[in-house]
């Protein structure tokens, strides 16, 4: 099965502002919009990308088709569109602060997915939403893949709840440490001293005795047995994947994220990694 690429449009494809969220996160400009992704306007939530200093964008692509790649619940449809500045700042009444006041600025779009108390999910304690999540099959599997991608950001606001220990993911933008671990820079620049957020939480839960050193031994062993599946994921989203990174990045850089990726989904990658102390 093809791993799905996201559209790209221009201010056409932009139906109109419907709302803004309860949470917006750092980047002031996410909220929700009619957009059309070629099948007809339907609900999404767009944000503009506008940092030069890591490659969101990228990073937003990257996350969302290997989240398909692995039969992880993700948006079913995701597009980049490219608008000018003067449109985002007629559609959304201003620009948010540091983002570029002419010429083009594209911009992040995934359809929305249905879910459940989404509310009292994210508002839960966060060692209590965590647990229920490092507990079952899919956030063992979501662990894995935060890990394998070195997401520091995956918390309980970028899951969405949309079943009995069921989740889906978004928000990709700071993969492999955002602006720290920019894969652009040389292998030997790359900083990852800040760890993928749901490891560091698990080492936290067990130093804490909120985890029993069993149940973390069987997480642990989960996220193994999910990351045996990455290598064939990637090798099922390469040249997709590729191909967006071609259109998004640099020709110097499109292609310098590949060899990370694919190191770290070989056998002996995550054992190494969960199986470090904390």
């Amino acid at each position: 099965m093809a791993v799905p690429s996201p559209a790209f449009l221009d201010e056409s494809a932009y139906g109109q502002f419907t709302a803004w969220p309860t949470s917006r996160g750092w980047n002031s400009s996410t909220h929700l919009a009619r957009i059309n992704f070629g099948h007809g306007d339907e609900n999404a939530y767009v944000k503009l990308i506008f940092t030069d200093a890591f490659p969101a964008l990228a990073n937003e692509a990257i996350g969302w088709q290997l989240a398909h790649a692995c039969n992880i619940p993700a948006a079913s449809r995701a597009a980049i569109m490219i608008g000018s500045a003067e449109f985002w700042r007629e559609t959304l009444g201003s620009l948010p602060s540091g983002c570029p006041t002419t010429g083009d600025i594209p911009a992040w779009c995934i359809a929305s997915c249905a879910t459940l108390d989404q509310h009292t999910w994210i508002n839960m304690d966060n060692d209590a939403a965590v647990t229920m999540l490092l507990k079952c099959p899919r956030g063992q599997q979501i662990a894995a893949f935060g890990t394998w991608l070195h997401h520091p950001d995956q918390h309980p606001g970028n899951l969405l709840r949309i079943g009995s220990n069921d989740w889906a993911i978004i928000d990709h933008e700071l993969l492999f440490n955002g602006v720290l671990g920019n894969w652009r820079k040389p292998p030997a620049r790359r900083d990852f001293s800040t760890p993928p957020f749901l490891l560091k939480h698990l080492d936290s839960l067990v130093a804490r005795s909120r985890i029993s050193h069993k149940v973390d031994s069987d997480i642990r062993s989960a996220m193994i047995h999910y990351a045996s599946q990455h290598i064939t994921a990637i090798g099922k989203a390469m040249p997709y994947l590729a191909d967006v990174l071609e259109k998004v990045e640099p020709p110097a850089t499109a292609k310098s994220v590949l060899p990370l990726i694919v190191d770290r989904a070989w056998n002996f990658w995550m054992p190494s990694t969960v199986n470090k102390l904390a």
